[in-house]
């Protein structure tokens, strides 16, 4: 007998969403957040927020601004993030952590959240 899981893409949050159009970032996505901040597809909203996936988003970062968000799985610790500059032939490296406790992201998707937050902040 074999379980299956549905997987489906990871979208941003509306945190997030709300800080790409502070910082003007505006790509090319078919689902929206509303001023309310529910997800839908988009159509003549006169408010709204983009709603990219991450796997979209960290796309843009890494091809548009040279930045690399890693995701480091260490056994019975989680996942932690690491930043890299790619025009740095030193490739300079920050590890993140979840807060100053240093402790890691139960998932993937919630370091890869954390990490895309933390670049577009900087931008």
């Amino acid at each position: 007998m074999s379980t299956s899981k549905i997987l489906n893409e990871e979208y941003i949050t509306f945190a997030t969403s709300k800080l790409l159009k502070e910082k003007n970032i505006n790509l090319d996505c078919n689902t929206i957040y509303t001023k309310d901040g529910i997800p839908t597809i988009l159509k003549d909203e006169k408010e709204y927020y983009l709603r990219p996936t991450q796997s979209l988003l960290m796309r843009y970062i890494r091809e548009i601004h040279k930045l690399s968000i890693e995701i480091v799985f260490c056994y019975n610790d989680g996942f932690f993030i690491s930043l890299k500059d790619m025009n740095s032939k030193e490739c300079a490296m920050l590890c993140e952590h979840k807060d100053d406790s240093f402790s890691a992201f139960k998932t993937y998707e919630e370091a890869l959240e954390y990490g895309l937050v933390k670049v577009i902040k900087a931008l």
